[in-house]
């Protein structure tokens, strides 16, 4: 974990404590007691009870955050390596609360990213550095961008049973079954903590990520996880249906979201629908997308590639294909049109 310094208070800089001599790191927090991790902070100046903590967390999003709070309140005297404690205390506290949430960092490491500090540009250049969440999730966007899909036996039903386990860091056991199945289901459980953490206290995505740090490319892991699933769903009807609920709880979650975020979002409700065989369902939603966004040529274009994907089975949907794209013609640019044409040439050929 790279070391992270603090805006250490200026009220009370007196230590008594023997200072420290080797980086902290969340591990070792994890292995302290309750107690002693209390009695630490009080040492350092920071006086809480957890009754105190427990209701300072539901103002905050992450244990940075509320690190930073302290520090700004209290009369703290960490210095050195001591100035990263009270993060990682407020880290591990907030994990053994029974609550329905858990810190941003914990929630990073089931999104498979590595949680980004927010460093004070006053501090030395050798200090500004990105930190690195330990042991986060092995799975980068290179994973999740390589599916392969050969066999729909690949998904294993266990797996969603497994992901209604509790707790973030349940040992995830899908008896054989692939990693990227591994990586959506523990990405969909990176949703739900999302969701209690966010709900009340941002109604976008771009507030969501300026309130709480280290959340900056949230936006983007929750486009890239619909689609991600939407790959994911050509062979597992289980994964579609988690693409419909997710698509559908972003926009009641975030409504206020830039409009390039809904579109995409509503997209991946409907693009879901088609997946799970409810086209009319389906019909409804692009039809509302059209409407709403005439001149969004992307909304057409998604509208007939859901037909296309299922001419296999339905050659009769081809004609349906055609006229959604020839209707998206008269909505695009040169660059969307040439799109619009490949497709409808493929469509000739088909």
């Amino acid at each position: 974990m790279t070391h992270k310094k603090k805006k250490t208070s200026t009220k009370h800089r007196n230590n008594s404590r023997i200072p420290r001599r080797t980086p902290w790191t969340v591990e070792e927090v994890r292995e302290m007691p309750t107690d002693k991790i209390l009695a630490t902070l009080h040492g350092l100046g920071i006086p809480i009870s957890m009754d105190d903590f427990r209701e300072q967390v539901k103002e905050f999003c992450s244990a940075e955050d509320l690190s930073d709070h302290w520090f700004e309140t209290h009369p703290v005297t960490a210095t050195g390596w001591d100035e990263d404690f009270p993060w990682y205390a407020a880290w591990v506290l907030w994990e053994r609360l029974d609550g329905d949430t858990i810190p941003y960092e914990s929630i990073t490491e089931l999104m498979g990213e590595e949680f980004i500090f927010d460093i004070d540009e006053d501090e030395d250049e050798d200090e500004d550095e990105e930190g690195v969440i330990p042991d986060a999730a092995e799975f980068d966007e290179d994973d999740y961008d390589a599916f392969d899909f050969e066999d729909e036996e690949d998904f294993n039903e266990d797996a969603e049973e497994e992901y209604q386990g509790e707790g973030p860091f349940d040992d995830f056991d899908f008896r054989g079954s692939s990693a990227r199945f591994s990586v959506c289901w523990m990405q969909l459980r990176a949703w739900d903590y999302i969701k209690a953490l966010f709900s009340g206290k941002a109604t976008s995505i771009e507030e969501a990520m300026e309130i709480c740090s280290g959340a900056s490319s949230l936006g983007e892991w929750c486009v890239a996880l619909a689609d991600n699933l939407g790959f994911e769903a050509a062979s597992s009807p289980s994964l579609a249906r988690e693409r419909l609920r997710f698509a559908r709880e972003f926009c009641e979650l975030f409504p206020e979201s830039d409009e390039e975020f809904i579109q995409l979002m509503r997209s991946a409700e409907a693009e879901a629908l088609f997946a799970l065989g409810r086209i009319e369902e389906g019909d409804e939603v692009f039809r509302t997308i059209v409407q709403q966004w005439p001149d969004w040529t992307w909304g057409y274009i998604h509208w007939g590639d859901a037909y296309v994907d299922k001419t296999a089975r339905h050659p009769e949907y081809a004609a349906r294909a055609r006229e959604i794209f020839n209707a998206a013609l008269q909505h695009a640019d040169e660059d969307d049109a040439e799109v619009i044409r490949e497709r409808l040439e493929a469509l000739g050929e088909s």
